[in-house]
């Protein structure tokens, strides 16, 4: 009988065959050998991605045909069909650095729950010009779940890359299975998959390994679900729903807009919260962290787009709601204080390092060819980054 590979890493993906290629490539070419790769096939033409799949011979390459599912139900489709001991979810636009799955072996016995996160470098191409964001790269440390979920619901976005989303984290097999045994629902549940089994796996782990390495690239912004749902640039949400019937459930937060991103994020939180129960009770949002949270995607997406993005009466239900208008103005002057940008900005410019991409900046690890190769077609232009995608 076959043994049970290492890792199982998860590729679902929709629409991206331009960029997939790369993702398998990176897999491929790690140096840790003991893992099995599912790539849940969801796109619009059956033939694009399968073409793509079909250019690599491996035998740990297990390849599942879906199309016209929801983006959780391929989530779901990959992890079921998965037999490894530790699972990773890697994005369809996101490659492995080389030697990744090597230090991430390391990296588990040191974690008491077997978990491990790791933040990442990314390509933001919105604008004309690529910049390479690089986070600085610190020392491991050990998170408490507890701490951790006081700041989900106190700034997310501030904190998201601490959280254990399966994306740029490894979870062990068992713990999945237990949460699915003790939920009885499937792991990865609406609207956002990866934040809401990372408040699955919060609720009920104690703490986990969060490392100051890096080991991923998302190799572009342009082609995410946030860019396209923030900017306002879906015609509807049957692109990420397949055949299933687009329902938005925002019971719990008072903005009824599935456009605000950070909206979305939070009902996930309250619907989960009402539905585990438990230590979840412990940690509320509440109404200034709510409005706090919205108004600083407001501000920064219409800032980026150099226009109002949000609908008149989305601005409406949001000042008007929650500890009403006059409070919510208090809110936003304390929040917009000369104080508080000041020291927003210090924090940026000391955890971030951005560059202008060029043909003379290499990426981190640029010995591994998959990351040459990725920089200098897409500088030719031979790689194109398509204005619609999705990771799922």
């Amino acid at each position: 009988m076959k043994n049970a590979p290492f890792f199982s890493i998860l590729l679902p993906t929709k629409n991206r065959s331009h960029l997939v290629g790369y993702a398998i490539l990176s897999v491929l070419q790690q140096d840790f050998p003991d893992f099995e790769l599912i790539i849940c096939d969801n796109d619009d033409d059956p033939h694009a991605t399968n073409s793509v799949v079909k250019g690599f011979c491996d035998p740990r390459i297990q390849y599942i045909r879906t199309g016209g599912l929801d983006m959780v139900s391929n989530w779901n489709t990959a992890l079921n069909a998965a037999t490894g001991h530790h699972i990773i979810v890697l994005e369809d636009k996101m490659i492995f650095y080389a030697g990744a799955l090597a230090a991430i072996n390391q990296l588990i016995s040191k974690s008491p729950s077997g978990i491990v996160v790791w933040r990442w470098d990314g390509i933001q191409d919105e604008g004309a010009v690529p910049i390479l964001v690089q986070p600085h790269q610190a020392d491991d440390a050990l998170l408490n779940s507890n701490d951790i979920l006081q700041k989900v619901v106190t700034n997310v976005t501030e904190w998201w890359y601490t959280l254990p989303r399966g994306i740029c984290c490894t979870v062990p097999r068992s713990i999945i299975d237990e949460i699915i045994q003790k939920t009885g629902r499937p792991f990865y549940e609406e609207a956002s998959p990866d934040f809401v089994s990372a408040v699955k796996i919060l609720a009920y782990i104690d703490e986990y390994l969060l490392s100051g390495k890096i080991f991923t690239l998302v190799t572009t912004s342009k082609a995410s679900n946030g860019y396209w749902t923030s900017r306002r640039k879906f015609n509807d949400f049957s692109y990420l729903m397949g055949s299933k019937k687009f329902e938005p459930n925002f019971e719990g937060v008072y903005v009824k807009s599935p456009w605000i991103v950070v909206n979305c994020i939070i009902a996930d939180y309250l619907r989960q919260q009402k539905s585990l129960g438990g230590k979840l009770m412990r940690f509320n949002v509440s109404n200034r962290a709510y409005f706090e949270m919205l108004l600083i995607e407001l501000i920064t997406y219409s800032l980026l787009e150099k226009r109002v993005l949000w609908e008149r009466w989305e601005i409406s239900q949001l000042f008007s709601g929650g500890d009403g208008v006059f409070r919510n103005l208090w809110y936003t002057v304390n929040l917009l204080s000369h104080r508080f940008t000041r020291r927003v900005w210090r924090k940026i410019k000391s955890s971030m390092i951005m560059v202008k991409i060029t043909k003379q900046q290499p990426l981190r690890n640029a010995k591994t060819s998959i990351s040459e190769s990725f920089i200098s077609e897409y500088l030719a232009g031979v790689i194109k980054i398509q204005d619609r995608g999705s990771y799922g």
